[in-house]
């Protein structure tokens, strides 16, 4: 991944079926769990050193689409 256009970092984890929390990751980074046809039930995002920046996100939920930001 490129550099991000500013000094922090975004730091996130997934809450997976039968798993649980996973480790944080940031930036890019992959969370959840790759080939094992788990859901991700849950996220946690959290900025380091972005004070002036705020997250807006959306999901996708099963059965229902794309929620709104």
């Amino acid at each position: 991944m490129q550099n991000a256009p500013y000094n922090g970092h975004v730091l996130y984890r997934a809450h997976v079926q039968d798993i649980g929390w996973t480790d944080y990751v940031k930036d890019g980074e992959t969370t959840g769990v790759i080939g094992q046809g788990k859901k991700i039930e849950a996220i946690q995002i959290q900025l380091q050193g972005l004070n002036d920046y705020t997250i807006e996100y959306r999901v996708h939920v099963q059965d229902i689409g794309w929620t709104n930001w």
